[in-house]
C-alpha cells in the first residue's frame, strides 16, 4: 500500500513581524503549487504582507488569524521569513 506522507504536513505561513516588512515566505503561486502536492497550507492573514490575502485564498489556502500560529498543532510547521518570538517558542519543538 502506497502512503502519500505529503497529504500529512500542515504548513503556517506567518506574516515577517516587523514593523514595514512587507516579505513574505510563500507566493501565492508557491502556496498553489504546495497545496496541489497535497500540502495543506494555512496562511495567517496580514495587512503588511507584499500579497493581499485575497490571492491566497483565490488558489485554496486556509486562511487564519494574525498571531494564531501560537494555537497550532504541535505537527504543524511553521513558515516564516524571521525568527519566533522566544518567549512564544517554548512549547515549540525547533527543528
Amino acid at each position: 500500500m502506497y502512503v502519500n506522507f505529503l497529504c500529512l504536513i500542515d504548513l503556517f505561513l506567518i506574516p515577517a513581524g516587523k514593523a514595514l516588512e512587507h516579505r513574505s515566505a510563500l507566493t501565492p503561486a508557491t502556496t498553489k503549487a504546495l497545496l496541489d502536492a497535497g500540502y495543506t497550507v494555512h496562511i495567517e492573514r496580514s495587512p503588511e504582507r507584499i500579497f493581499d490575502d485575497s490571492e491566497f485564498e483565490a488558489v485554496g489556502a486556509t486562511m487564519v488569524p494574525e498571531g494564531s500560529w501560537r494555537e497550532a498543532p504541535a505537527d504543524h510547521f511553521i513558515v516564516g521569513l524571521k525568527e519566533l518570538p522566544e518567549e512564544d517558542c517554548m512549547s515549540l519543538c525547533t527543528l
